[in-house]
C-alpha cells in the first residue's frame, strides 16, 4: 500500500489495471500481462476475476490449478488459495536442497505476510528450521519460570 493510503492505493491499482487491459486486448494471450491483471485484481479485492486470470495464465503455461511456484504463490495467497501454498511450502521445507533458501523466505517474507499467524504455517516453520538459523524468541509463548519462596 502506498504509505498507508489505502485510497490512494486503489486508484493507481484500477489505473494500472485499465493500461493492463488495454495492452492485452492487443496481445490476449502475453502471460506477464494476464500475471500483472491478476495481480492487480487480487489487490483490488475481486478474488473471483483475479482467479479467473491466473486460470487462463496457467492453462497458458501448461500448469494446472494447483501449480504454485516462487513465481506465484503470494498471488496465490492474495486470491484465498491457501492450500496449494501450504503444500508447496511444505514439501519445500521438508526438503534439504530446498529448505536453506525458502525457510528465510517464508519466515521473513512480505509475500508471506497473509499466513502470518497461522497455527500450522508457524508450527511448520518451527519444526523446519534450518540447523544455523536464528532460532525462534520463544519468550513471548514460555511462562517466566516461577520464583523460588523468599525471593
Amino acid at each position: 500500500m502506498i504509505a498507508g493510503r489505502a485510497d490512494a492505493a486503489r486508484a493507481e491499482w484500477t489505473v494500472a489495471l485499465q493500461q493492463i487491459e488495454r495492452k492485452l486486448s492487443d496481445d490476449p494471450n502475453n502471460t506477464e500481462l494476464l500475471y500483472y491483471k491478476a495481480e492487480m485484481l487480487a489487490y483490488l479485492g475481486q478474488r473471483e476475476e483475479g482467479a479467473q486470470a491466473l486460470r487462463l495464465l496457467q492453462q497458458l503455461l501448461g500448469q494446472d490449478d494447483t501449480s504454485v511456484t516462487t513465481q506465484n504463490f503470494d498471488l496465490l495467497l492474495r486470491l484465498g488459495r491457501r492450500d496449494p501454498v501450504m503444500t508447496w511450502l511444505e514439501d519445500g521445507l521438508k526438503n534439504p536442497k530446498e529448505n536453506f533458501r525458502l525457510h528465510p523466505d517464508a519466515r521473513f517474507s512480505y509475500g508471506f505476510e497473509p499466513l502470518r499467524g497461522d497455527l500450522h504455517f508457524e508450527k511448520l516453520l518451527r519444526d523446519t528450521l534450518p540447523k544455523y538459523a536464528k532460532p525462534f524468541d520463544e519468550t513471548a509463548v514460555k511462562p517466566a519460570p516461577a520464583q523460588e519462596p523468599g525471593r
